[in-house]
Parts: structure tokens; C-alpha cells; sequence
């Protein structure tokens, strides 16, 4: 249940959440410098993880102060989902399903007040693989990238990345390694970075304990750039 804020340099204790959640889903906004809150400080929306069973439907809203239980829940249970947009707004897709648990290709959208089935389905079911490589972009145009796929548990490391126009998913330049549960951040569809996570060779890194690797994308493809200092798995990222 807790959570921490970064202001620049330092992280404080923050409120605890409204109950203990495991690999959820969230979007959030920036906000003043300093200023307590998920990615920095603007209002933000949680949603779906392993909540008291292998998958939750559970939302929960941050405004900035507080965390509170939201009055709308996903439409199917889910962990481990990509999640974007831009808040009271949010998409969440793909994700962990059912017992046994198998990773899906379908999403849902939240209009600011519930959430409803999207006809539209990624072009590979996947999960973020328990980290925070939920996605760049808004509601109307994003960027998902990595993440693990079926069938075998635990999931094999995906590269693939695919783009969100708003109505459909669209295949993209891959990743130059196959990850899942590492990070991603970035507030627009064409710039972001992927970090982190349990990477394919020759990722640097031990494998599945972790990796440094890094990559920037600037819209058109996936590029290396300056690694972490150590190998980190599970990680979440906010910027």
C-alpha cells in the first residue's frame, strides 16, 4: 500500500493506498515541481492488478493528495496491463486474465466516468511483465512497446511495438531487445524511452535478473542509448 513522491531529488513517504495492489495499471500527468503525486504531482487513475487473487478489476483515483476507491471498475479482471492517456481519460490494454493465467490482446476504455470493451485488439497479447512498461502518448495516440508474451510461464520477452491511433493498433519498428518488466516514459507517441527489465541477449545484464539496456524512441524507430548504471528488473518509471 505505499507509495513515495520524488520532487527533484529527494523521495518522501506518501499516503498509503486505498488497499495492497500488485502489478496495476496507471496513467497520470505532470504537475508543479514539488508537488506530491504520481509522475510528479497531477491527478492520476489506477486500475486492474493482482488484488486478492491472481487479477483485479479494482480503479482507484490520486488527486494529488489522496488516494480514494474509483466509483468505476474494469468491465474483465487484469494484471499486469499497458495503460495510457491523459487523466480524467485512460486506456488500459493486453494484460494477465483468467486462471490459468494467460496474457490477451484486448482493451478497455475509460471515458471519465466508466470503462467499456474497445473492439480493436493489439497486435500481440501480452502483459507489461510485472514492471511499469505501460505506454507513452494520450488516449487518442500512443506507443506501447515490450512486455511478455504466451504461452510459457513465465512469459517469453517480447520486442514488439505497436502504435494507438485512437480506433486501432498498428505494428511499429521493433525493440532491438525483447523485454518485459522493465519501464517506459514518455508523455507523447513519438518520444519515450524503455529501460530496465528482464532482457534477451545480448541485452547487457545477467538475463532474467535484470538488465541496463535503454532505448529511445523518436518516433520512427528504436534506438540505443546511454545504459542504467545497474541491472534492474520490475521497475516502474514516471517523467
Amino acid at each position: 500500500k505505499l507509495s513515495q513522491t520524488y520532487d527533484g531529488s529527494a523521495w518522501s513517504a506518501g499516503p498509503d493506498m486505498v488497499e495492497i495492489d500488485a502489478q496495476v495499471g496507471a496513467v497520470g500527468t505532470l504537475g508543479a515541481p514539488g508537488t506530491p503525486g504520481p509522475e510528479g504531482g497531477g491527478p492520476a487513475i489506477l486500475f486492474g492488478g493482482a488484488t486478492g487473487g491472481p487479477t483485479g478489476v479494482n480503479g482507484f483515483t490520486w488527486n494529488t493528495t489522496a488516494f480514494a476507491t474509483s466509483p468505476a471498475d474494469l468491465s474483465v479482471r487484469r494484471a499486469e496491463p499497458f495503460g495510457f492517456g491523459t487523466v480524467p481519460t485512460a486506456n488500459c490494454w493486453g494484460g494477465n486474465q483468467g486462471a490459468p493465467l494467460h496474457q490477451v490482446n484486448t482493451g478497455e476504455i475509460f471515458d471519465g466516468t466508466s470503462w467499456a470493451a474497445s473492439p480493436a485488439t493489439m497486435t500481440q497479447a501480452r502483459s507489461t511483465g510485472g514492471g511499469g512498461q505501460y505506454g507513452a502518448g494520450t488516449t487518442s495516440a500512443a506507443t506501447i512497446a515490450g512486455g511478455g508474451t504466451p504461452p510459457s510461464a513465465p512469459p517469453t520477452q517480447s520486442a514488439v511495438s505497436e502504435s494507438w491511433d485512437g480506433t486501432s493498433w498498428s505494428a511499429t519498428p521493433t525493440l532491438n531487445y525483447g523485454r518485459r518488466g522493465g519501464g517506459m516514459v514518455g508523455e507523447t507517441s513519438t518520444y519515450a524511452l524503455v529501460f530496465a527489465g528482464n532482457a534477451d541477449p545480448p541485452a547487457p545484464g545477467p538475463g532474467a535478473q535484470g538488465s541496463t539496456a535503454t532505448e529511445l524512441w523518436d518516433g520512427t524507430s528504436w534506438s540505443a542509448t546511454t545504459n542504467m548504471a545497474n541491472f534492474k528488473q520490475y521497475v516502474a518509471g514516471a517523467g
